[in-house]
């Protein structure tokens, strides 16, 4: 049972996540717009985990773009990945990538899902106080505040790369 739940287009994630951060709040926020949604963890007040149903990349392409394994390596990770075993934890195992390189990695994934919700207009969200991400997550901990500026600034030059001209 959800303890706060909202409309998007009345209380913005913006405002959402600031609340959050204010009161220190312990739990899970889960926002849902059309056919997607992210979940972001809090422990006092601070974002320890996220995910996205369709998150921009995965965690796999994320690894290739960085040029921290090559494709064919996860290739054949990804063939012997075995159901519950995380892909992260086994390229460690490996020795195809430092636990520090996967660490940096989930932290960019997970900045990425917040930069990516704090623009959702419409939907809906629901706050859980206690939830907690499952224990083989990597958990991180960050200031909700500083992910908010980034993802805005982001949104912004993003935009004014691509503004059409004015005539």
């Amino acid at each position: 049972m959800a303890d706060l739940d909202g409309k998007l287009k009345v209380f913005e994630p913006v405002a959402v996540l600031q609340m959050l951060q204010h009161i220190q709040a312990t739990g899970e926020l889960e926002l849902m717009v059309d056919g997607n949604a992210a979940r972001i963890y809090f422990e006092r007040g601070n974002i320890t985990y996220a995910c996205q149903m369709a998150p921009p990349w995965r965690l796999g392409e994320l690894l290739l773009r960085k040029r921290l394994v090559s494709e064919g390596d996860l290739k054949k990770v990804l063939e012997r990945q075995v159901q519950g075993r995380r892909l992260g934890e086994l390229l460690v195992t490996l020795g195809l990538i430092e636990a520090e390189q996967l660490y940096r990695a989930v932290v960019e994934q997970i900045k990425e899902v917040i930069y990516q919700t704090v623009h959702w207009r419409s939907g809906t969200f629901r706050f859980t106080h206690g939830c907690a991400p499952a224990a083989e997550d990597i958990l991180i901990n960050l200031s909700p505040q500083q992910l908010m500026l980034e993802g805005m600034t982001r949104f912004d030059e993003e935009t004014r790369e691509y503004s059409p001209p004015v005539l």
